[in-house]
């Protein structure tokens, strides 16, 4: 059996030192920093219908970060098929509106 390690973005690992959350709760972004006007989150985002790795990619070529903002890092976690976004609090519902608009059954012909 291999065993691989992710590289997980240097903002994520600080949030999960000074964040202490329910293991449970995915639902609300966690702050990665605290920062006042450009606060850096982080957000698990299950998916139901789209596959995490492919979604990712598509993700990564329609969202850019702006100037000034946090960068945004979309991360596919396969084996929960959920996407690890971290970005600006202010970004993170549009990521989350594309997320919803791309997460949906493929119809059978």
């Amino acid at each position: 059996m291999r065993t691989a390690l992710l590289a997980l973005p240097l903002t994520l690992l600080v949030a999960c030192a000074a964040s202490t959350p329910k293991a449970s709760d995915h639902s609300s972004p966690i702050p990665a920093t605290a920062a006042k006007d450009n606060e850096t989150v982080y957000k698990v985002i299950p998916l139901k219908y789209a596959v995490a790795r492919e979604l990712a990619v598509t993700l990564r070529g329609a969202v850019a970060t702006p100037a000034g903002r946090a960068p945004v890092q979309i991360v596919p976690d396969e084996r929960t098929n959920s996407l690890v976004v971290t970005c600006s609090r202010d970004g993170l519902a549009s990521i989350e509106h594309l997320i919803a608009a791309l997460d949906i059954p493929v119809k059978q012909e």
